[in-house]
């Protein structure tokens, strides 16, 4: 809630009913009162209630933002003071607002902007031995700076894709040296990334960039090799 004074043409015409309101908590019964005063109406207050709002919680104190991977919205359901994990693997970041921006760690995406497969959604056996399109990392792009195949490796492998002969491009390559629609109002989620192995654990990367959509990669999963989701 805040407090501010403001006085009003209609407040005149009113008695002042109350002054030194002094509360220890939130609860009214904690409050005390007195019911004479020593004040104007330019003293009186000015009442605004509200709750904290999408992609925060309230820890009694103030309003905190949604930690990752998890999200709080509007729509009556969830609580005020907690917020409420993605779905099973599903991903968001911080201050996440909606259900609907829950989204895959990974996923690849057509040149019609349609995903082809999204990590932890999809199942491999659903998709050919070749699947090829735009990286998204928790519903952004990946920027092509220090990528090779062994990246593209681990990426595939992480995704329970074909892999051991992963390849990639960039999008601009991969499409005439033209962009996608889809991609142009998407941020860009990782730079840098460098593995020493097709374990994604051994990958390092950043979530700053300096990139432009022009260096995002164009992933292509592919190779005789498949780590199942139960292994």
């Amino acid at each position: 809630a805040v407090v501010s004074t403001q006085s009003t043409g209609y407040q005149e015409t009113k008695d002042i009913k109350l002054d030194d309101v002094q509360c220890s908590s939130d609860d009214w019964s904690s409050c005390t009162v007195q019911t004479s005063h020593d004040c104007t109406h330019e003293d009186d207050l000015h009442l605004s209630c509200k709750d904290c709002g999408p992609g925060t919680y309230s820890d009694n104190e103030k309003c905190v933002q949604c930690p990752v991977d998890t999200f709080n919205d509007d729509y009556g359901l969830e609580s005020e003071f907690e917020c409420i994990p993605c779905p099973f693997m599903l991903v968001s970041d911080p201050g996440t607002k909606s259900f609907d921006d829950c989204v895959p760690e990974f996923s690849i995406v057509g040149k019609d902007g349609t995903s082809l497969y999204d990590k932890g959604v999809d199942l491999w056996y659903y998709v050919a031995d070749q699947i090829e399109g735009t990286l998204f990392y928790r519903g952004g792009t990946v920027c092509s700076d220090h990528f090779n195949d062994t990246a593209a490796d681990a990426i595939c492998r992480d995704m329970h894709l074909p892999h051991g002969d992963a390849s990639w491009t960039t999008v601009a390559e991969s499409n005439g040296a033209k962009l996608f629609d889809f991609q142009k109002d998407k941020d860009i989620k990782l730079d840098d990334v460098r593995c020493s192995s097709d374990d994604w654990s051994s990958c390092t990367f950043q979530t700053s960039h300096d990139c432009t959509h022009w260096e995002d990669v164009y992933l292509s999963c592919k190779g005789e090799n498949i780590v199942y989701p139960w292994d």
